[in-house]
């Protein structure tokens, strides 16, 4: 309703001075006050042409017929009044594709910018995420060789006290990321088996505890010895969470990993 006053008192407005222009009430002077299309500034100059009739002094009448009847030879090709028409609104077409391809341009430019930013910006994490990834994997390989020196220390201490005792192996198989591969993780879990079953001998143990991490899932898992064969055993996979459906399956398999787990307490004998 505002917005619509606020028009209305423009061509208010206008109508004030249009009699002081040459030519009076100037069609061409009206369209570059509204900047409408074509069709809607045309109906707008004659609505309010015709509301000036009805209401202007009867001095005033005359030139706002004659201003009407110049506009309504706007079809006439054989007025000038046709020809001044037809160029006006050829170069206001202009002038707005003119304006609409600099918009368009300065959208793109925008647009390639952003682009532009949001891809350094990425290189710029990735390469923040890699190095981050290198310190984890150095502190991984640190962590399995002080592991291994504990284990190879555990077994010397205990071998003249009891030579049956509770352990568990862990093993990064297959890598991460591009390093993760099958064939790697393949000699990875022959290279925990070896060690399972050795450790077993020295131990005269009828069971053997590893936890084995490929491609961001955690194995756990044993073997066993029935009489004289070896039996190996999974008892749960767990996929590591980062969504919360994965959250949810983690939490729904904590049974699975408490049975592993009694069954690493079950096979120590103090």
């Amino acid at each position: 309703m505002f917005h619509k006053v606020a028009k209305e008192s423009i061509y208010q407005e206008w109508l004030k001075c249009a009699a002081d222009l040459q030519p009076q009430y100037d069609y061409f002077n009206f369209a570059d006050l509204v900047m409408k299309s074509k069709r809607t500034t045309s109906t707008l100059y004659v609505t309010t042409l015709n509301k000036a009739l009805l209401t202007s002094f009867k001095k005033a009448k005359p030139s706002i017929t004659d201003a009407i009847a110049l506009f309504n030879k706007r079809s006439n090709q054989n007025s000038l009044f046709y020809t001044e028409y037809n160029e006006y609104w050829a170069r206001r077409d202009e002038d707005e594709r003119e304006e609409s391809g600099r918009r368009i341009e300065k959208r793109i430019y925008s647009t390639l910018e952003d682009v532009a930013e949001n891809v350094f910006s990425s290189i710029t994490q990735a390469s923040k995420c890699r190095r981050k990834q290198q310190r984890w994997q150095q502190q991984q390989r640190k962590q399995q060789r002080r592991q291994r020196q504990q284990q190879v220390t555990l077994a010397h201490d205990t071998m003249h006290i009891n030579k049956r005792i509770g352990y568990c192996l862990v093993e990064f198989s297959g890598g991460i990321k591009k390093n993760c591969s099958e064939k790697k993780a393949g000699r990875d879990e022959e290279k925990i088996e070896t060690g399972v079953v050795k450790f077993m001998d020295f131990t005269n143990a009828d069971k053997g505890h590893f936890i084995r991490f490929h491609d961001m899932k955690l194995y756990f898992e044993l073997v066993i010895k029935l009489e004289d064969r070896l039996i190996r055993r999974a008892h749960a996979t767990i996929k590591l969470p980062t969504t919360p459906a994965e959250m949810k399956d983690f939490f729904n398999q904590t049974q699975l990993l408490f049975s592993w787990k009694k069954s690493l307490i079950d096979s120590i004998s103090l």
